[in-house]
């Protein structure tokens, strides 16, 4: 838990004006006694109906330090362009209270939870109209590490909304989840290692489309999907190829297996004559151990 005690202010705050506008300058630091500091910088200029700001802070505790911006960098029709950033690391002791705050966390979990920081970078830039992801870096260096990229252009107006988000991840460890599950499911689960995933979601003229592909040692998982929120219509198909179940479910009597499946449907009140689903699975090797 986080206790907070002889907790420090200080605020500093310049006023001017000039010609063409006023500006404020002003800066927020609180301290507190056990190392906890949080900074926070803000120039406000305003020139006739605009204002730029350009926030900066800095959150530092005794096992994590992250920093960030938000500015604006000028107009593009009238639309102001955006630039920020967030970057540095989160603490062992930091993300166990974070992830304490999200239920009762089990003696195995903090004993398995990998006592390295957590690995933060990312960065947008655009006009608010079409803002680019430019780079979303998150790491656990042992246990996984995620990149993403995206844009989202038309917003928000979703009917002329285009957005897609491209997203890579690799797979270490990820044991210490295992002691998220019930005792019984910790010892028939395993999370398999050193798994790679690519995937990307694409949304366009109202229509929402998805791929994933995952690749583990010897096999893969391919997922698609689509959805068409007007219509009503969505349609999923899933490709196991090759993929040996007993690197999943140890005690279980599966095997090696190679399978193909497909919903598609339209509508979701099945009162209706609308309504409809239909499913398909083609199974070309299915091997018990």
């Amino acid at each position: 838990e986080w206790h907070l005690t002889a907790i420090t202010a200080g605020v500093d705050s310049l006023r001017f004006d000039t010609d063409g506008g006023r500006g404020v300058l002003s800066s927020l630091t609180l301290s507190e006694e056990h190392g906890i500091v949080v900074e926070e910088a803000c120039l406000a200029f305003s020139v006739a109906d605009s204002t730029l700001r350009l926030p900066y802070f800095v959150l530092r505790t005794g096992a994590s330090a992250l920093s960030g911006h938000l500015r604006a960098i000028g107009r593009q029709a009238g639309v102001p362009i955006i630039d920020g950033d967030i970057n540095g690391s989160i603490g062992y002791a930091d993300a166990m209270c974070i992830a304490g705050m999200l239920g009762p966390l089990s003696a195995p979990f903090y004993h398995l939870y990998p006592v390295v920081p957590l690995e933060v970078d990312m960065a947008i830039d655009g006009p608010l109209n079409a803002m680019r992801l430019t780079h979303c870096h998150v790491a656990l260096p042992t246990a996984f590490a995620v990149d993403a990229r995206g844009t989202v252009a038309g917003w928000p107006n979703t009917r002329e909304m285009e957005a897609q988000v491209d997203v890579e991840a690799r797979i270490h460890d990820l044991d210490f989840l295992t002691a998220l599950l019930d005792t019984a499911l910790q010892e028939r689960v395993v999370i398999p290692h050193d798994v790679a995933i690519r995937s990307s979601v694409c949304y366009q003229s109202d229509s929402l489309l998805s791929q994933l592909h995952a690749r583990f040692v010897g096999g893969a998982i391919t997922l698609r999907g689509s959805y068409h929120p007007q219509a009503e219509r969505y349609a999923l198909t899933m490709q196991v190829d090759t993929l040996d179940m007993h690197h999943i479910l140890p005690t279980d009597n599966l095997g090696v297996m190679t399978w193909q499946a497909a919903i598609a449907g339209t509508g979701f009140d099945w009162h209706t004559p609308d309504s409809h689903l239909s499913c398909s699975v083609w199974v070309d090797s299915f091997n018990l151990a």
